[in-house]
């Protein structure tokens, strides 16, 4: 087998080079095209301009940041980043908020359950108040938690859930 009229192969498929330099900008065409056609013109790129070789732009950066910009992405996080904290921590209590919900809403399930039978009630709830009544066929249960985020330095808010069973008939 003869060697390809391009650079190698890798994994199976043909390599070809990159241009390297200011050749790699694809906007660029030549040097020729690059030069200007009226050197009277005053143009940076002729040869009447202040700035010497006709040619030293080449390979320089178009936009230079200004001197005054420095350090702005430094102080744009500083000012944000406190408010993604606070986005982070008011969404990690709205899911507490929500799984002590749910946890309430299974115990008040239980315990109306457990109060329709007849058997003693039990919470599964850290610090929840049970209140079990009975209304003539119907068993009612209330769960009531009060729950503080960040362990008690911010004020905390109520949060209940109330099921309904049926009374059992008993034989």
């Amino acid at each position: 087998m003869t060697a390809p009229a391009f650079a190698g192969w890798r994994a199976g498929r043909p390599v070809t080079p990159r241009p390297t330099g200011w050749l790699a900008n694809p906007r660029r065409t030549s040097l020729r095209k690059q030069r200007c056609r009226d050197p009277s013109s005053g143009h940076p790129r002729c040869g009447d301009s202040q700035l010497g070789d006709p040619l030293s732009w080449v390979g320089r950066p178009r936009h230079r940041q200004p001197a005054g910009d420095a350090g702005s992405a430094t102080a744009e996080l500083a000012v944000s980043l406190p408010a993604l904290v606070l986005l982070l921590m008011v969404g990690l209590t709205a899911l507490a908020a929500v799984r002590t919900q749910i946890e309430c809403i299974d115990a008040a399930r239980e315990a109306a359950r457990a109060a329709a039978r007849g058997e003693p009630v039990v919470s599964r709830v850290d610090g929840a108040t049970i209140t079990v009544g009975t209304d003539g066929d119907v068993a009612r249960a209330t769960v009531r938690v009060h729950s503080s985020p960040l362990g008690g330095r911010l004020p905390g808010f109520d949060i209940s859930a109330t099921a309904v069973a049926a009374v059992e008939p008993t034989s």
